[in-house]
């Protein structure tokens, strides 16, 4: 039963998908895979969609499946992928915008990839040769401003 939910990713049905996979995650709260899942439920619900209970919720399941699994590569992964996504969303509209929302805007696309950094980094511990995350962590240090660090990563 445990994976029965799973065959609505394939599905334009998602949103039918989060209640089942809250009701396994509520008589099984110990499994960091159900965690796991259920955040990246959220994350493809909130990118589809762009509703921010669903980002909110996402990190949620994601940061408990790593607190069950602190060395969870794909947990650690989506978390960073989650922030680093929505600031990019946010990036792409910005240049339509006058110059206080403009800079309000940029404000909360740095403190997304912030975010996104820490998760991004303990990921690359657990595997140091993930190119894409590797790229993603790049373009984070370089929106942020932390040359030495993108330039650590070039080694």
């Amino acid at each position: 039963m445990g994976g029965f939910w799973l065959i609505y990713f394939r599905q334009p049905c998602l949103l039918q998908a989060g209640p089942y996979a809250k009701l396994l995650v509520k008589y099984n709260n110990n499994d960091p895979l159900k965690y796991y899942s259920l955040g990246s439920l959220y994350q493809i619900i909130y990118e589809e969609i762009g509703e921010e209970d669903y980002f909110s919720e996402g990190v949620r399941a994601l940061k408990k499946a790593i607190y069950l699994k602190p060395g969870y590569f794909d947990a650690l992964y989506n978390l960073g992928a989650l922030y680093y996504n929505k600031a990019s969303a946010l990036a792409k509209g910005a240049e339509m915008l006058n110059n206080e929302e403009y800079n309000n805007l940029a404000e909360e696309v740095n403190e997304l990839l912030l975010l996104a950094i820490e998760p991004f980094e303990r990921a690359q511990k657990i595997n140091p040769d993930d190119k894409v995350l590797i790229s993603n962590l790049k373009s984070c240090y370089l929106r942020t401003k932390q040359a030495d660090k993108y330039m650590e990563l070039d080694k």
